[in-house]
């Protein structure tokens, strides 16, 4: 007996997202995609950079369905994760 395909697909080979700045928040719009019913779908990363004083953001989602008049939207809420990188190093300094 065969095994089901259970490789969730990547969205490499689909555009980037639109990213919109306002003064409060940022507007990440992906490309309409024809995904079925609970099927799933892997979209490309997305980096967040925040200052060095915040702990974490509340991510707004939604979704909708172009054969149905609906709309399904929630809450993340992503911890802030500290990077550390020494430009210094990378970039020498003037003569």
């Amino acid at each position: 007996m065969a095994r089901p395909n259970t490789r969730i697909p990547r969205m490499d080979s689909f555009p980037r997202p639109a990213v919109e700045t306002a003064e409060n928040s940022t507007i990440i719009q992906f490309p309409a995609i024809d995904v079925r019913a609970h099927g799933q779908l892997l979209l490309n990363p997305v980096t967040l950079v925040a200052g060095p004083d915040v702990d974490g953001v509340s991510v707004r989602w939604s979704a909708t369905a172009t054969n149905l008049d609906g709309r399904i939207e929630g809450v993340l809420q992503l911890a802030a994760v500290p990077l550390t990188v020494d430009l210094g190093a990378s970039f020498p300094s003037a003569p």
